[in-house]
């Protein structure tokens, strides 16, 4: 078959080729700079502190950022990624204190349940359900298990136990405020956790970007600087590993 005019099957092979390479060559290069940078956090907070601690005493320049600055944003860095740790710790105490205080509201509102029933009956005693927070979903009756329904049910429940006379029985007035107050420091704390930790989240990915780079930016140099001891040359800058 005869190729068609103006085309050389030769030239377009090696046409291909020479990009293949090229595209190949690209991406090795995009790989050895990624890589000597940390990807984890806890990596790339310590490197940069040691990087930080050479610029400050180095004649070391970039255009865009000074030593100081980059150290002052290592240093928030390191603020956020601890109170971030620190927050998940408490949240985790937090969820397993909610965790026992929803068993125990779960049983106990089977007894104001009861109350209910002894006061106007089974049949009856239904359509007062909603009157201390339990909801119908269905053919079934449940107290919500949502903290921001849970905790407005919880509410209900104790308006519900003075409505209906519950006051000084044993799941009565004292013990459901008691609950209450606990349920609310327990929903007010973990609300707060979750909207700081939702700031902090922010602030840390930003500066994690910005400090990676930095990082990026002072190796390219210092490669470039010294082609032909520029490993032990970024050795000595903090970068202490090849590959992360």
């Amino acid at each position: 078959m005869t190729p068609p005019e103006n085309v050389h099957p030769l030239t377009d092979e090696l046409d291909t080729e020479v990009q293949m390479n090229a595209n190949e060559i690209s991406e090795k290069k995009k790989k050895t700079y990624t890589s000597v940078i940390p990807k984890q956090i806890d990596d790339v907070i310590s490197t940069a502190k040691r990087v930080a601690s050479k610029w400050r005493g180095s004649s070391f320049t970039l255009i865009w950022k000074d030593a100081q600055t980059f150290e002052s944003e290592v240093k928030e860095l390191t603020h956020y990624h601890e109170s971030i740790l620190n927050t998940k710790g408490k949240r985790r105490a937090l969820s397993n204190t909610f965790t026992k205080l929803d068993k125990e509201i779960n049983t106990s509102v089977t007894h104001v349940k009861e109350y209910l029933r002894e006061e106007y009956g089974r049949t009856r005693a239904r359509s007062h359900y909603q009157s201390i927070g339990i909801e119908k979903k269905k053919n079934r009756y449940y107290f919500p298990a949502d903290r921001d329904k849970r905790l407005a049910a919880l509410r209900l429940l104790v308006a519900g136990i003075q409505r209906h006379g519950f006051q000084n029985r044993k799941y009565g007035d004292a013990y459901w405020q008691q609950i209450l107050i606990d349920y609310e420091d327990l929903f007010n704390t973990s609300s707060s956790y979750d909207s700081d930790n939702a700031l902090w989240v922010s602030k840390k990915n930003q500066l994690l970007d910005e400090v990676r780079l930095v990082l990026k930016s002072i190796y390219k140099i210092l490669e470039a600087n010294y082609p032909k001891s520029y490993k032990s040359v970024v050795r000595s800058w903090g970068f202490h590993k090849e590959k992360y």
